[in-house]
């Protein structure tokens, strides 16, 4: 074999080479604690961790998402836990009515009643950021005002209908309903203000007219007569009782839900950072002694190099 005077200086350059850029990465894993950079550090183990990566970023959409319908939740269930406690004040009131006599007594009760019946009206309009709570996607209140008795309200007929209720994404294949709508008695959709059924239920209307009717009660007049009596009064007042019990719990389960659901994301998150860790962390104590044998290689070749170009090598050896 020939041997010629640049032989030796292209094996030292190829030596060199290799054994800077070895240096270079061994301290660009140290830096960054990461053993695998690029694909050329481990070609599976790459491909897995951008799995991992793509995983984790779309654990954290979901675990945003979650928050959102979270607070969103929140609010709603806020809302009917106020429903609740109205109602009960109602049922309450309409109980004091019994065997009343003299109309001022009705009036006194009649005056709180239309005030419950304000407040129901308030809570089913409720907004957040110019959001009504409860008036689906299309964002619409679902009281209006009724044109024929003000100021009275009736159904809006352009919301409270469960394919426009917010949905939000919280993890893969997965999404969850949050808003609650208030029913309509005019398209018969169910919500925590109407339920449909052999006797339907109408919270806002049968408040409303109890306070309208006892506030004009007389001495002589029945003030529950539109309602069959009394006790008809009494049990449909204690029908949307129940009906806003109903509706606690559905928001309620639905707070539960999301709980669940961003614990199951929380420990999800955390097994794709392990599972990245465990793959991509360097041992920096093991890679340091590595670029020290690196860098002892390195310049130990220099030297040899340099010996070689001084002893200026001719074409003599075969």
């Amino acid at each position: 074999m020939r041997v010629t005077s640049q032989t030796f200086p292209n094996q030292l350059k190829d030596t060199t080479s290799t054994l800077l850029s070895r240096e270079n990465k061994l301290s660009q894993q140290i830096s960054t604690g990461m053993n695998i950079l690029d694909p050329s550090d481990n070609v599976a183990g790459f491909g897995d961790l951008n799995n991992y990566r793509t995983n984790e970023l779309q654990t954290q959409q979901y675990s945003a998402n979650t928050d959102s319908a979270t607070l969103a939740a929140q609010n709603s269930y806020q809302g009917m836990a106020d429903l609740q406690t109205l109602m009960s004040r109602a049922s309450e009131l309409i109980t004091s009515a019994n065997g009343v006599s003299d109309a001022s007594t009705y009036h006194i009760i009649g005056q709180e009643m239309g005030t419950i019946a304000d407040q129901i009206a308030s809570i089913a309009n409720r907004s957040t950021n110019g959001v009504y709570l409860y008036g689906s996607t299309g964002n619409v209140p679902p009281l209006v005002s009724n044109p024929s008795a003000p100021p009275s309200y009736v159904f809006n007929s352009s919301a409270n209908y469960s394919s426009n209720v917010t949905s939000y994404e919280i993890n893969a294949n997965l999404s969850v309903n949050i808003g609650l709508t208030a029913g309509s008695s005019t398209a018969g959709f169910n919500g925590f203000l109407y339920k449909a059924g052999q006797t339907s239920t109408d919270t806002y209307t049968l408040i409303a007219s109890l306070a309208t009717e006892m506030q004009n009660a007389t001495s002589t007049a029945d003030p529950f007569a539109a309602e069959g009596g009394y006790a008809s009064a009494m049990q449909q007042v204690n029908a949307a009782v129940s009906l806003s019990s109903e509706s606690v719990g559905i928001a309620s389960a639905k707070l539960t839900q999301l709980s669940t659901n961003a614990t199951a994301l929380t420990n999800q998150m955390t097994n794709l950072r392990k599972q990245a860790s465990t793959l991509s962390d360097a041992n920096t104590a093991n890679l340091a002694t590595d670029l020290t044998t690196v860098q002892t290689a390195y310049q130990a070749a220099l030297q040899s190099g340099a010996k070689i170009l001084n002893m200026s090598l001719l074409d003599y050896i075969t």
